[in-house]
């Protein structure tokens, strides 16, 4: 059995970080998309992700630890797609991903008591009067009036 290989040269010549952390990619036509950043340099970032999207178009990434950045993608592979910054990120952001989290957890002490969870969860929430179309048509009309009646006032003060 032979094996083949074929070698390629890489042009890009950040140090990359390898990654493995969620992210949203913004996109004008198709919105907020979930993705996962596999790697990510000074100059750009690798995303996965199954949503189709064309080469050189402009694209807003959220990653923990970064923020939102923009940039293009200039590069697709099998199931993601290579971008590039716009503006290069600081080089200590690079591995800023691997340790950041989106969720913060918080202990503000004390026991959640299950029972209570259970009751609150089966209440109805309260009934709300509504006020009829004629008593909310009168309360407009009424602040119309007022609001008109103190335009001339202050003009007759005038």
């Amino acid at each position: 059995m032979a094996l083949i290989a074929k070698l390629v040269r890489d042009s890009r010549g950040a140090e990359r970080e390898t990654l493995d952390v969620a992210g949203t990619l913004r996109h004008v036509r198709n919105g907020p998309i979930d993705v996962v950043v596999e790697d990510l340099s000074v100059t750009g970032f690798r995303v996965r992700t199954e949503v189709g999207l064309d080469l050189h178009e402009k694209v807003t990434v959220g990653i923990p630890g970064i923020g939102q950045r923009t940039a293009y993608i200039v590069r697709q592979t099998g199931d993601g797609f290579g971008c590039e910054f716009l503006k290069p990120i600081d080089p200590q952001l690079v591995s800023a991903p691997a340790n950041a989290r989106s969720v913060v957890e918080v202990d503000f002490g004390g026991q959640l008591d299950q029972a209570m969870v259970r009751e609150w969860s089966r209440q109805t929430p309260p009934e709300v009067e509504r006020v009829s179309r004629g008593q909310r048509l009168l309360v407009v009309g009424g602040l119309g009036v007022a609001g008109w009646l103190t335009v001339i006032g202050i003009i007759a003060l005038l």
